[in-house]
């Protein structure tokens, strides 16, 4: 993908570089240089066309065989006299046009001159990739001139210059998509900052399998590449890593063989702040950029842990029983798995000191988890803590050890089930009293009247056909049949069904308050309905912990 600017000119390049002699020469006696920049069908095509209609009307620039020092090279030009230093594209049209002579300026360059030059001359395009520009950075580093020195040559910052030879060590699939514009440059550098190559490879599948999109010209979904935002995001969630909550010592040089310590790891976004400056600096010196090297440090730390202790008689639990103890990387633990983190407020406490301070040495055996993220837990088992407490003379709830937040949310749920179930069921009393009487009283409709307002839903509609034996499938069509065959007769207990159907819903503002007063009206009781919810809820649970206890004994057998 050509650059957005185009480049200044460097002149003061070419300070040192020997001037040359205009001379003819046959096309035949001229050899490509090997080192110059790809060149694509369609620029050779167009410069054919120009050659074919007004010749090579700039001399190439060559250089005498006898100057390359280059052994392949050398081999690689065969029997002609001079080679190509600038001038490729004219060289090879002339040969397709069938040109027997072209005109040059002969220089007396050194292999190295050469590649210098012919780097000038590329950094100068204006139809030059980001790909093409990263190499003839990388030629006249090679060169042996300094970053520092190159920099400031071509009017660059050094950290243009570093994040365009990082593009270099983008896989092939990235490069390709960056040369055929389907991968920006901002995007390609967020992937070239990747340290691991086979993480680099990742990333760049994900991010051009992108996301799904409609395409309202063909109709079809498409897949597009992720924009910047959403790789920035992708890959700071998966190829970043934050080391401040790394469960691991980072200073630590021996956790994997022939690793450095994460302080002075050359992969840490810290150390190489020119590649990352778009990075605040408390993030930069806490980011990991090899996600592959993190797992192994982790994965090191945990084996260690198990060893000693093993070793101490403590009990590790293996991946699954983890899980099933540490649902979640926050380090909390459910209540079921029978254990409790020595980290954990003790609820018993009047002092509400943790349950490592209140056991203290009368901890029982201790039991070690890893949660998702690599984090090491201390557990212990819950009854066994809670005898030891006992025997201290704190008083124990009976109730299960667990989080008192979780415990609030599920009663908030369970009040929601309880209170939806009441007003689903009322529902229905009132409507079935509505038509076994076959009387709608004057203040009923008034009150249904006024949600007709809102439009009936499709799931209002679904309920009142099903009420009738007929197929909610298809609502929208079936609803308009129905309501056209509806009797005059039945039109007031229509519009409170569907005034009571709308407000279940949509839970509309009002909604319940709708019910109560229709239910009082029709002299329905809702305190009976919600007491019989109420009780069926306990039964459920109550069976629920029957068949838990049942196959936590069978478990233990």
């Amino acid at each position: 993908m050509p650059r957005s600017t185009h480049q200044k000119p460097m002149k003061n390049l070419t300070n040192e570089i020997p001037t040359g002699k205009q001379a003819i020469l046959l096309v035949k006696d001229i050899a490509p240089s090997g080192t110059n920049r790809t060149i694509t069908d369609e620029q050779l095509a167009e410069m054919t066309e120009s050659v074919r209609t007004h010749g090579v009307i700039q001399p190439l620039v060559v250089r005498p065989v006898a100057c390359v020092t280059d052994e392949r090279l050398r081999k690689a030009a065969g029997r002609a006299s001079h080679i190509l230093v600038a001038g490729e594209r004219r060289w090879r049209s002339a040969r397709t046009v069938g040109l027997e002579k072209v005109q040059v300026v002969i220089r007396e360059l050194s292999d190295r001159e050469s590649l210098e030059l012919q780097a000038i001359e590329n950094l100068q395009r204006k139809d030059l990739t980001d790909i093409e520009e990263a190499r003839q950075y990388r030629r006249l580093l090679d060169c042996g001139m300094k970053a520092e020195e190159l920099a400031s040559r071509v009017s660059k910052s050094r950290a243009h210059v570093y994040n365009c030879l990082k593009l270099l060590e983008l896989p092939k699939e990235a490069q390709d998509a960056m040369n055929s514009g389907k991968l920006d440059r901002a995007v390609a550098l967020l992937i070239a900052r990747i340290t691991h190559p086979d993480a680099r490879k990742e990333a760049t599948r994900q991010i051009l399998a992108g996301r799904s999109v409609y395409n309202h010209q063909t109709q079809k979904q498409e897949n597009v590449p992720l924009t910047f935002r959403e790789a920035k995001q992708f890959i700071i969630q998966n190829f970043m890593l934050q080391l401040a909550s790394a469960p691991f010592d980072l200073q630590q040089a021996d956790l994997v063989e022939g690793v450095p310590s994460c302080v002075n790891c050359p992969k840490r976004a810290g150390n190489i702040k020119d590649l990352f400056p778009d990075l605040s600096v408390k993030n930069r010196n806490d980011v990991c950029t090899d996600p592959k090297c993190f797992a192994a440090k982790k994965e090191a730390v945990w084996q260690r842990v198990k060893v000693e202790a093993e070793a101490g008689g403590a009990t590790v639990l293996d991946e699954k029983a983890s899980k099933k103890a540490l649902p979640y990387d926050n380090g909390h633990v459910e209540a079921s798995s029978g254990y409790i983190a020595l980290t954990q407020c003790c609820v018993h406490d009047p002092k509400r000191r943790t349950w490592e301070q209140v056991l203290g040495r009368k901890a029982p055996a201790l039991v070690f988890a890893r949660t998702g993220d690599g984090k090491v837990h201390r557990l212990v088992d819950a009854k066994a803590a809670l005898e030891v407490v006992r025997d201290m003379g704190l008083k124990t709830e009976e109730r299960p050890i667990g989080n008192t937040m979780q415990d609030a949310d599920r009663a908030a749920r369970e009040a929601s089930l309880i209170r939806r179930t009441v007003q689903e069921r009322a529902v229905t009393v009132v409507l079935d009293k509505l038509t076994k009487h076959k009387n709608c009283t004057e203040k009923a409709l008034q009150l249904a009247l006024s949600w007709l307002a809102q439009d009936a839903g499709f799931e209002t509609k679904k309920a009142i056909l099903r009420g009738r034996g007929l197929d909610p499938k298809e609502a929208h069509t079936a609803f308009g049949a129905f309501m056209a065959g509806v009797k005059p007769a039945d039109h007031a207990a229509l519009a409170l069904e569907l005034a009571l159907w709308s407000a279940y819903y949509n839970c509309f503002h009002g909604a319940s308050k709708l019910l109560t007063e229709t239910s009082d009206v029709l002299r329905v009781d809702l305190p009976a309905l919600e007491k019989t919810v109420k009780d069926e809820r306990k039964q459920f649970w109550k069976e629920k912990q029957a068949k838990a206890k049942e196959r936590a004994k069978n478990g233990a057998a």
